[in-house]
């Protein structure tokens, strides 16, 4: 069990033994007992893909299956997102993709569910990576894919996406980590590094891209979804790019102009 998910656990008990105090059921909470280490939660920094590294898991991947490489790396999606994608929400008038569902796994079967949080929202694609999309299609027709709604009894419903299994069913997390992923870090000879380099990876290599050509925070965090601006912040600060040569190119010209200037006065006053 890891940390993080020790530390939701322990919040989660503690949350209702509070609730067993307000209904004077129990004096204290245990899970403040002194003597108790609770868990922490801890931020793992998120780790982008070199261009190589991409390339050659890209190439690897077979043909059929590629595809999710340039959604994760172009779109920035979720790996649930990736799955859960039809041509139908891509936007080619606007320019965007609409994210509007996910595929997940619930009590062990498949379901279509919104994306996480329920969180809504529009991407931007790039002209050519919309190119892509359309000459995949060309090259692998969309399957169309019936899953029950948001739980295993949920209603029946019925999209068209981008990547299917074999079988014409829906991806998820680990079969394709098993089927696909796994193999071709293998094929490729690159070594696959635990909680780092699952399909994830190229939602924050699409953030790392993003930042180093000068999109904000912000606008990073509606792209990407995310609920929070300070979760963003977290995740993604240490890619910022430095703010040192900006901060001295905005102050150059300045300094040049009223400070390092041969003086033409008589001579410098004291203020």
């Amino acid at each position: 069990m890891s940390e993080n998910y020790a530390e939701q656990i322990c919040r989660l008990l503690s949350s209702m033994m509070e609730a067993a105090i307000a209904d004077q059921r129990i004096h204290a909470n245990p899970c403040r007992a002194k003597g108790i280490r609770r868990p922490k939660n801890t931020t793992v920094p998120a780790v982008a893909w070199e261009p190589e590294r991409v390339t050659a898991l890209r190439c690897a991947v077979p043909a059929r299956e590629r595809v999710a490489v340039a959604l994760g790396a172009g779109l920035g999606l979720r790996v649930g997102e990736i799955f859960g994608l039809s041509p139908d929400d891509i936007d080619d008038g606007a320019g965007v993709v609409h994210v509007r569902r996910q595929v997940r796994k619930v009590r062990g079967q498949l379901v279509f569910s919104l994306p996480k949080r329920g969180k809504l929202r529009d991407v931007p694609i790039e002209p050519e990576l919309a190119h892509l999309l359309r000459a995949y299609l060309a090259e692998f027709p969309a399957h169309t894919v019936t899953l029950p709604w948001t739980t295993p009894g949920g209603t029946p419903t019925t999209h068209t996406l981008f990547l299917t299994r074999p079988n014409g069913t829906a991806w998820h997390s680990s079969a394709w980590d098993y089927h696909v992923w796994a193999p071709a870090f293998r094929q490729s000879g690159t070594t696959k590094r635990p909680r780092i380099d699952g399909l994830h990876a190229l939602r924050h290599t699409y953030a790392s891209t993003l930042l180093a050509n000068g999109v904000s925070i912000r606008e990073l965090a509606t792209y990407l979804g995310h609920e929070k601006l300070s979760f963003t912040l977290e995740i993604y600060t240490h890619m910022l790019p430095s703010s040192h040569q900006r901060a001295q190119a905005a102050i150059s010209g300045y300094l040049r102009d009223t400070i390092t200037s041969p003086d033409t006065s008589d001579g410098l006053h004291a203020a």
